[in-house]
């Protein structure tokens, strides 16, 4: 399907992960680029443990492009690098409520906390579980205009039907129906 750009969209990117170990690798490395972009939100079955397994990861992540840095000779990447690092060494993670800690790039909540506490605005949401209508509503509504969902596992044609909806409320002035402006990975 060819999608004109001044079209209103989500896009949607449905990644493999066939254990939660692949999925939180995927997820690592993923989200330093979109942070770059704005806040994230991370929905999640268990917040804790992938907060955790998140924050190992980061850590890891920012001592490779550290070490990068180091071995560099060429001033253009090494600036690069550098910038990258700073970016990262200032990000927060949190499980906190946006009230809470308004600093923070990203938040990792359960589907129960999805009705409060939210960012005004979150340009990507990764969905790591599956979620019934009503929680889906609920995750995309600070999701902007060209937002990105990112799924893992699975998305089927009841969520496509939902965002579809999810979108025509969010959004009235673009219409209803159908939902031809979706971009999807699969």
């Amino acid at each position: 399907m060819t999608v004109r750009d001044d079209h209103p969209h989500w896009y949607v990117d449905v990644r493999p992960a066939a254990t939660t170990e692949q999925m939180s690798l995927d997820l690592a490395r993923h989200l330093p680029r979109r942070l770059l972009v704005g806040p994230a939100v991370i929905v999640t079955d268990r917040p804790v443990v992938l907060l955790s397994v998140i924050r190992k990861r980061w850590v890891k992540i920012v001592h490779e492009v550290s070490r990068q840095r180091a071995s560099t000779l060429d001033p253009v990447k090494r600036a690069g690098l550098q910038s990258e690092l700073d970016h990262m060494e200032h990000c927060r993670f949190t499980m906190k409520q946006f009230k809470q800690s308004p600093a923070a790039a990203c938040f990792f909540v359960s589907p129960a906390q999805l009705s409060e506490g939210l960012p005004p605005c979150y340009p990507t949401l990764y969905l790591t579980t599956w979620l019934p209508a009503e929680s889906l509503i609920a995750a995309v509504r600070n999701l902007p205009l060209r937002g990105l969902i990112v799924a893992y596992d699975e998305w089927s044609d009841d969520a496509e039907t939902v965002l579809g909806r999810a979108f025509a409320e969010r959004f009235p002035g673009y219409g209803g129906g159908q939902y031809p402006q979706l971009h999807s990975g699969k």
